[in-house]
């Protein structure tokens, strides 16, 4: 692999990197730490074979709690491979026991926080951003499975426009009595991420609230505007339906183009 990929860039800058990276993990060597939420540190990684994986540890006195979400996220990723999700890493190897562990298939790209500190000029390509990724959160449900922690730093967006959803370590599998309630409170989040990728860095304010940069969308597409607000209702009632009916909405609006 070109070395001169691993040098840093904006991708990577959050985080600082400690004094030394830890030791390989099952023929994964870790080079650069990246930002990430949860407790696991995420490392940028070289294969066996040299290609870039993404490296999830834990420290070797981590409790069981984390342990087993570590497990579980691998069981999670395994499932939705099997399903036929692409837009999810593979997991490669593991060792979530012994040594606390776990490689993945690197996603190429940034994460959304970094990505929306420049986004597209193109108010009609971040829409078609928007409604992507909403729609790849529709097919998560659509496996039976609510991701947990609907977040910019979870999504990745590469050069292309491709997404991939990450972190899966709170996962869960539909079925229990509160998941309406769950899938309502991701509607709201998927919700608020795509006012992020309309707006870029202020767009974190959700349409009702009146803040920043909101009012722009208003005026430049107001039936945009409304399908975000409403889906970033405070009342749960007040949402849509559900994640297929945003992002039908979502669809009709970018169809209708702005101004509409």
């Amino acid at each position: 692999m070109d070395q001169s990929r691993l040098e840093p860039d904006a991708d990577f800058l959050p985080v600082a990197d400690p004094p030394q990276a830890p030791r390989a993990y099952g023929g994964y060597e870790p080079v650069r730490r990246i930002p990430a939420r949860g407790e696991a540190e995420v490392w940028l990684a070289l294969g066996p074979r040299g290609a870039p994986a993404a490296l999830k540890r834990l420290p070797a006195a981590a409790p069981d709690r984390l342990r087993n979400s570590l497990r579980h996220e691998g069981e999670i990723l395994q499932m939705l491979e099997v399903a036929g999700m692409p837009w999810t890493p593979r997991v490669l190897d593991a060792d979530p026991d012994a040594n606390a562990w776990l490689a993945l298939s690197w996603c190429e790209g940034q994460d959304l926080v970094a990505w929306s500190r420049e986004p597209p000029a193109s108010l009609v390509r971040r829409a078609q951003i928007a409604e992507r990724l909403a729609g790849l959160y529709v097919e998560l449900h659509e496996r039976g499975v609510l991701h947990g922690d609907v977040h910019p730093l979870n999504v990745r967006v590469d050069l292309a426009d491709r997404l991939w959803l990450v972190e899966f370590g709170a996962a869960r599998l539909l079925g229990a009595e509160d998941d309406a309630s769950r899938a309502a409170a991701e509607q709201q989040a998927v919700a608020a991420m795509a006012c992020r990728i309309m707006l870029g860095d202020s767009g974190m304010g959700l349409p009702h609230a009146g803040g920043g940069e909101a009012p722009r969308l208003r005026d430049a597409w107001p039936a945009l505007e409304r399908v975000l607000a409403r889906a970033a209702a405070a009342d749960p009632a007040d949402r849509w339906p559900g994640l297929v009916a945003f992002t039908r909405a979502l669809s009709e609006a970018l169809a209708r183009g702005p101004r509409a």
